[in-house]
This record gives structure tokens, C-alpha cells and sequence, in this order.
């Protein structure tokens, strides 16, 4: 495995070449407010101007709507202490934070910003997509997540790739030998497999002592 690190030269970024990404890379493209979203844009930018290709699996296109989708609940949650315009309803919103248990919903009144990464959010969320009474209180967050990733699929020009068995059967020696997670496992397979010259990625756990044919870019 060849890890070539950001800031990257233009010049080993090989012409047309093909590039796999992973899901935080994308999810930092969407969030200005990401601490690497600077570098993210400089790469997006080089590698279009390189003629690039760039690809996705089908586990990487399932990750990023699913957290796309959980953070646009999150900030409508917020959307008073953040003084923006919310995305659902205000009554709608009122309705959500009802299911919520009375010590959060104080928090959330209150607007005590340093006790948020307290509130299970996630948790709640799924509560309520379970419900069959309340779980159209969400749907906007669902619809909009498809749409933004459909915006940015056709704005990047998205391949799509499907992980495979021979992906599996790699992902599990990655797995038990590298112990990368599972995640990481199958993106990097699903890239090998593929043929694709570039595995792009956030991940810190990728070093060169994992034996594969691909160069990795990590930023």
C-alpha cells in the first residue's frame, strides 16, 4: 500500500485517473463548518482539474444519506440556539421534542449548548422513525437527505461500483488481520476490486504495513 498524504502534488495524481471515496470525505464537502473541509475542497478541486474519476460504493452512498439525514434533525433541534431558519416545522419540531425525556427537553429550553452531546439524539430519531403514528414528523429529513445527495451526485459526476463477494472475502482478511474496522475494510476493498487507482480518505487508520495493490490519499 503506497499512502500518499495532503497537501498532495498535483503531478503524482495520476491524468484521468479513477478515485474511490469515502463517506467522510463527502460529508466534509457538505459541512463548511468541518475543520477539514478547507483541504477537502483543495482535493475535490485538484482532482477534477486532473480529469479524475470519481467513485462510490453502495455502502458509501447508504452511510452518507443516513448521516446526512440524522444531521439535518440534529440541527433543527438546535435551530434556536443556532438562530437559523429550520428546515421542519415549528410545530412539527415542538411535536419531536415532546417525545423527548423532560430532563432534554429542559436542556434544549434552555438553551444549554454545553450539555448537547448528552442528549441521545440518534436515539430518539429512531424511536420515532418506528413509530407508525409519528414517523411522518420526519419525512422532510428523509426526502431533503436524498435530495442533497442526488444534488451532489450530479454536480460530481458520481461512478457507481457495488461491493461484491470477491469484496467480502477480502474485507474479512483486512478485517482479522489488519483489524481494520468493517467500514474501512470494505471501502478499501470494493476499491481494489475495482481496479480503481486511489482510495481517498479522512481515516487515520490506514498505514503501509496493510499489504494491497492501491494507492491510498489521505488528507
Amino acid at each position: 500500500m503506497n499512502i500518499i498524504d495532503y497537501p498532495f502534488d498535483p503531478n503524482r495524481i495520476l491524468l484521468g485517473s479513477s478515485v474511490m471515496l469515502d463517506t467522510c470525505f463527502i460529508l466534509t464537502l457538505l459541512y463548511d463548518t468541518d475543520p477539514k473541509n478547507m483541504e477537502s475542497c483543495n482535493t475535490l478541486s485538484l482532482l477534477r482539474r486532473n480529469n479524475c474519476s470519481l467513485y462510490v460504493n453502495d455502502m458509501t452512498i447508504a452511510e452518507t444519506i443516513n448521516q446526512i439525514t440524522k444531521k439535518l434533525f440534529i440541527n433543527d433541534m438546535k435551530y434556536k440556539i443556532d438562530r437559523i431558519q429550520p428546515l421542519n416545522s415549528i410545530n412539527d419540531i415542538e411535536i419531536i421534542l415532546s417525545c423527548f425525556n423532560k430532563r432534554d427537553r429542559k436542556l434544549i429550553k434552555e438553551r444549554r449548548l454545553e450539555y448537547y452531546k448528552e442528549i441521545p439524539f440518534n436515539k430518539y430519531f429512531h424511536n420515532i422513525a418506528k413509530n407508525p403514528w409519528k414517523k411522518d414528523l420526519l419525512k422532510i429529513y428523509f426526502t431533503t437527505s436524498v435530495d442533497i445527495f442526488s444534488y451532489f451526485e450530479k454536480v460530481l459526476n458520481l461512478k457507481f461500483v457495488s461491493i461484491t463477494h470477491t469484496d467480502v472475502i477480502l474485507s474479512k482478511l483486512f478485517i482479522t488481520k489488519y483489524m481494520l474496522s468493517i467500514n474501512d475494510a470494505f471501502h478499501l476493498s470494493s476499491a481494489i476490486s475495482h481496479d480503481i487507482t486511489y482510495f481517498l480518505t479522512l481515516d487515520k487508520d490506514f498505514d503501509t504495513a496493510i499489504e494491497a495493490n492501491i494507492n491510498i490519499l489521505k488528507i
